[in-house]
């Protein structure tokens, strides 16, 4: 479990390091970093574009990373329990985030727990999608890990995108959230990490 998360964790924090130094880093961590100065997105987009590369891409190679082969079968256990922590946190953020900004509790109404964000995003198809990349990328090549990687990446990144522009009906809702929030994101984000659960 702590490898699991050590890698994990420094798949997020190496691919930072990479884009503030100007470095590659995977597609999907690139548009979601230049995403974070797109002030036309809610709260809610920015959150689920770090979650989405970071459980999509980094999750499912840091545990075949760590449990290559057949290793990775006894993970299965581990893997499970750090999605069981991603998916509270995501609801303690959510309840912070209604703390400091009160149409969250309207677009919970409309989400009515579904673990769908307005956006369409599902944690849970997430998590197993990760779980069967991680059990492919385990058994594989080092070259057919490169090219699957990357043809994780590029879905990720298209994600992505749907995250950011999600279709004119869903586009209109998100605007009309827009003018609700504080004129900078990193405001309500920055609220929100006070907020004492």
């Amino acid at each position: 479990m702590e490898q699991l998360d050590i890698c994990f964790a420094e798949r997020y924090t190496d691919a930072w390091k990479c884009f503030t130094t100007q470095q590659p880093c995977t597609q999907s961590w690139q548009y979601t970093f230049n995403s974070t100065t797109n002030n036309n997105n809610i709260v809610l987009q920015h959150l689920l574009l770090g979650i989405n590369t970071h459980i999509n891409l980094d999750l499912a190679i840091a545990a075949a990373t760590i449990a290559p082969g057949s290793k990775i079968n006894s993970l299965e256990k581990d893997f499970n329990v750090i999605n069981q922590i991603i998916a509270a946190l995501i609801d303690d953020v959510q309840e912070c985030l209604s703390q400091v900004w009160p149409p969250m509790r309207f677009l919970a109404r409309i989400i009515n727990g579904r673990h769908e964000a307005v956006l369409n995003f599902s944690i849970d198809k997430a998590r197993a999608t990760s779980w069967s990349n991680a059990l492919l990328l385990a058994n594989m090549t080092e070259g057919q890990k490169s090219q699957h990687i990357a043809a994780m990446d590029h879905l990720v990144k298209k994600l992505a995108g749907k995250i950011e522009q999600p279709g004119p009906w869903a586009i209109y809702l998100l605007k009309l959230i827009r003018k609700t929030e504080f004129d900078v994101p990193a405001r309500t984000i920055g609220l929100i990490e006070s907020v004492v659960m």
